[in-house]
């Protein structure tokens, strides 16, 4: 069981809705930063394209993790953004 001051947030959920950033500043006793001025370029992204994955290796993958996104799963209470 996590302590109740654990957050888990889903990367798509900061990027969808700002109020989940809030809830966690709150959640965290921390003043805002101010980030209305935000870059206009990606910070740290890959040059590159990502690779593109085999459908066999994808199952694989998927069949391996199962069992442990489930338990995560069950653990949030929530469904994870990636097995949707």
């Amino acid at each position: 069981q996590f302590p109740r001051t654990t957050q888990v947030l889903f990367l798509d959920e900061l990027l969808v809705d700002d109020a989940v950033l809030d809830r966690l500043w709150d959640g965290l006793d921390l003043d805002r930063p101010d980030v209305s001025v935000r870059p206009e370029e990606a910070v740290n992204q890959s040059r590159t394209d990502p690779p593109e994955l085999s459908d066999d290796l994808l199952g694989t993958l998927r069949e391996y993790f199962e069992a442990s996104d489930r338990a995560l799963s069950a653990l949030l209470g929530r469904a994870l953004p990636w097995r949707s």
